[in-house]
């Protein structure tokens, strides 16, 4: 899906490994090598562990590093507990892969997942109609019930400040 992707590539998931993160920005990369853009954007949920940190941030920040547009869910709470995004979708111009399977080694390789991929056919008007209703429901995702990763203006804000307090304090 990642590779046949010609305009845009949309992922909400639960799970954004680096290695999937990898070929991403190895998508983006060729794209422009090629002097063509593509839009690429991932939403992941943002569970974190008992101790603290979440298991995609790694995958998030790679994302991040190389200039992909990524998101945490921000999906309000549904009775008693929190909802999360549990999706494992990759929706491209071209088609659209979902499923049960995490983006992760186990799940790609280990699990017993149940997943397809569906590919839009241009000159058919009921194929293209599923594709933009899909894209449809990723943008009101993405615009409402996501909010934006930006770490490395936070830390350029916090080196800011340092910087700051430190000029201060010799001052």
């Amino acid at each position: 899906a990642i590779h046949e992707a010609e305009k845009f590539i949309y992922i909400p998931a639960f799970v954004m490994t680096a290695t999937v993160a990898e070929m991403l920005s190895a998508k983006k990369a060729e794209m422009a090598a090629a002097g063509k853009e593509i839009d690429i954007r991932v939403i992941a949920d943002p569970g974190v562990y008992p101790d603290g940190g979440t298991p995609n941030q790694a995958g998030m920040e790679r994302l991040e590093d190389n200039g992909i547009s990524c998101r945490w869910a921000n999906l309000p709470r549904s009775g008693w507990h929190d909802r999360t995004i549990h999706a494992k979708e990759i929706l491209t111009d071209k088609g659209e892969f979902f499923g049960s399977t995490n983006f992760s080694k186990k799940g790609l390789r280990e699990n017993w997942e149940h997943s397809g991929y569906v590919r839009f056919d241009e000159s058919d008007k009921a194929s293209i109609a599923e594709r933009d209703q899909s894209v449809g429901k990723f943008m009101n995702l993405w615009n409402n019930e996501s909010v934006e990763v930006n770490s490395l203006e936070r830390g350029r804000r916090l080196r800011a400040r340092e910087k700051d307090a430190k000029d201060f304090n010799e001052q």
